[in-house]
């Protein structure tokens, strides 16, 4: 069954994600404290931990909605509650949206890839 404390990821199979500055075998909790996971397997590639988790190889710290990969499974977000971070993110640009397309539509996919992760 699913995980219902950090605690119960001991006997769970892992999904490590090399992220920058990141340890994988550390996950960061909510309330600002950690938590230390063993995964069975640890990758630089976000999309193949992703991929081996909608194959139901494990669990993963990530974006559960499996926004980057059509896949067989959606994710489930598990402990959500309870794990994660946040992330602050700025963009700046020296054009005005209203002026150039380009730059409107880039920033019409950052909110898109936000509004994903957000709901």
């Amino acid at each position: 069954g699913r995980p219902a404390s950090p605690a119960d990821l001991s006997r769970h199979r892992i999904l490590g994600w090399r992220r920058p500055g990141a340890d994988p075998a550390v996950w960061p909790l909510l309330d600002g404290g950690t938590v230390t996971v063993e995964p069975l397997v640890v990758s630089d590639n976000g999309q193949f931990v992703h991929r081996a988790a909608q194959e139901g190889v494990g669990i993963l710290l990530g974006n559960p909605e499996g926004a980057f990969l059509e896949g067989p499974t959606q994710l489930v977000p598990t402990l959500d509650d309870v794990i994660g971070v946040e992330e602050t993110i700025r963009v700046l640009s020296p054009v005005p949206a209203s002026s150039d397309p380009r730059v409107a539509a880039v920033l019409a996919g950052i909110h898109a890839l936000l509004d994903g992760i957000a709901s």
